[in-house]
């Protein structure tokens, strides 16, 4: 397994624990909405870093650009992890395998994430 499954593991796992608050929440789908919500957060920084290197942008800002980009990822996701249940492969390895320092780099590839759009969202 890699490090975006375990994302998925660790979002799955926090939102099954607050389920009683989410009453009605399909996990699995919500887990995959926040994996995809990361990782469109490296797309687009990615993308801000190439244009600020660059001087110039690879893709023009415009909300459809994003609205594509992002149906783009969530299909990718649904098929990841949704089809054919492979979450629950997913869930069930990681219940196995898990260690707890991972805690750890997820929480601090997270905080990155988020920090490093904002950072370069304004400069771009």
């Amino acid at each position: 397994m890699n490090f975006y499954y375990l994302i998925y593991y660790k979002f799955f796992v926090l939102l099954e624990f607050f389920n009683g608050l989410l009453k009605n929440t399909i996990i699995e789908y919500s887990a995959m909405f926040l994996t995809t919500l990361i990782a469109l957060l490296n797309v687009f920084t990615i993308i801000g870093l190439i244009g600020i290197i660059n001087e110039t942008t690879i893709i023009p800002l415009s909300e459809i650009y994003g609205m594509l980009i992002s149906a783009i990822l969530l299909v990718i996701n649904y098929l990841i992890f949704i089809r054919n249940q492979n979450f629950k492969k997913i869930i069930k390895f990681y219940k196995k395998n898990y260690k707890s320092h991972q805690d750890f780099l997820i929480i601090i590839y997270v905080i990155i994430s988020f920090l490093l759009f904002f950072k370069v969202g304004k400069d771009y």
